[in-house]
């Protein structure tokens, strides 16, 4: 964890508990986990790139509480073997390669399987509009205008040339 989302990690804590805690500070991907899903596992943000896990963190800090409480990862990482079982049904169901390639990205070419990329669920539409206001503010975007819950970072699809 970097010293600014160490010290942002203690400020949050104290505003919202209202008093210093004296217990060690979280890493980036304990903090993360608190916005999971319920029955994700730990591994969807403790796979995540680095970086993209300080500016998660981040962003979650500036977001309103009312926003924070709606706004949930649902999907982070993903193992190889797990792309490929994506792809694999996705090919099953959409009936060719080709088909599937539109909707899934094959094993190696996922920002998933990278630690690049995470799926968000909002439960208002209030969160959902708040997010895509301000995630370019953290160097964040929502690429795809048709699964406008895949964020990544900005430069992500310019760092795998």
């Amino acid at each position: 964890m970097g010293f600014k989302t160490a010290l942002l990690a203690a400020a949050i804590a104290v505003a919202s508990t209202g008093r210093v805690h004296a217990a060690p500070l979280e890493t980036d991907s304990q903090i993360l986990s608190h916005y999971l899903v319920a029955g994700k596992q730990v591994e969807h943000v403790a796979g995540l790139n680095p970086v993209f896990q300080q500016t998660l963190v981040a962003l979650f800090a500036a977001m309103p509480s009312e926003i924070r409480d709606n706004v949930q990862i649902l999907s982070g990482y993903r193992s190889p073997e797990r792309q490929a079982e994506l792809f694999a049904a996705a090919v099953r169901k959409y009936g060719s390669v080709k088909a599937a390639r539109r909707m899934v990205a094959p094993p190696g070419k996922s920002q998933h399987q990278r630690g690049m990329a995470v799926d968000l669920t909002f439960g208002s539409k209030a969160a959902k509009r708040w997010m895509h206001e301000n995630v370019s503010a953290f160097g964040l975007r929502f690429p795809m205008s048709w699964e406008d819950w895949h964020l990544e970072l900005a430069t992500a699809r310019a760092d795998r040339k």
